[in-house]
């Protein structure tokens, strides 16, 4: 038998068995499913907390929004609607943590960014430089979502305020 016989042989054998081995170890795909059953109208209180700095505090009274951390004002209808418009998100991956390690990789052992609405914690990660969607931890779980809110999480407190009533 030729050297060229054997090799091909032998790549015909490790298709073989490749084969064999996903057929029965199916890859599992993610279903795209919501990163939370809350929905705007549910949200009372939203709280954005970055590193070490001064949380920005939004409050619901009766129909109107108000920051009151650490400036005091009405909110702006607009980025308010934009942030709560992460509740409509679809994780298109999800990654159960089993290990605190495992958050390393996402940028979510220490998260830069955390977004509290209502009572739920959302801990904002890295992206995937792939396809660009943002790493975001909600109750042990690594989701893969639309990366919309970013730039609204890291605007400062002020950008919230109206300026003039609208």
């Amino acid at each position: 038998m030729s050297k060229r016989t054997i090799v091909n042989l032998l790549m015909l054998a490790i298709v073989v068995a490749l084969t064999i081995y996903i057929n029965r170890n199916p890859v599992e795909d993610n279903e795209v499913i919501d990163i939370t059953k809350l929905t705007s109208g549910q949200v009372d209180t939203i709280v954005i907390q970055r590193d070490d700095e001064t949380q920005i505090i939004l409050e619901k009274v009766d129909q109107n929004w108000f920051i009151t951390n650490p400036v005091e004002g009405k909110a702006s209808p607009e980025k308010l609607n934009l942030l709560l418009k992460f509740l409509t998100l679809k994780s298109r991956h999800q990654h159960k943590i089993t290990e605190q390690k495992q958050l390393h990789r996402y940028e979510l052992f220490e998260p830069a960014i955390t977004l509290f609405i209502n009572d739920e914690q959302f801990d904002f990660g890295n992206t995937n430089d792939f396809n660009h969607l943002r790493y975001v931890l909600h109750e042990g779980v690594v989701h893969s979502v639309k990366d919309i809110t970013q730039h609204l999480l890291i605007m400062n407190a002020e950008s919230f305020v109206v300026v003039k009533d609208e």
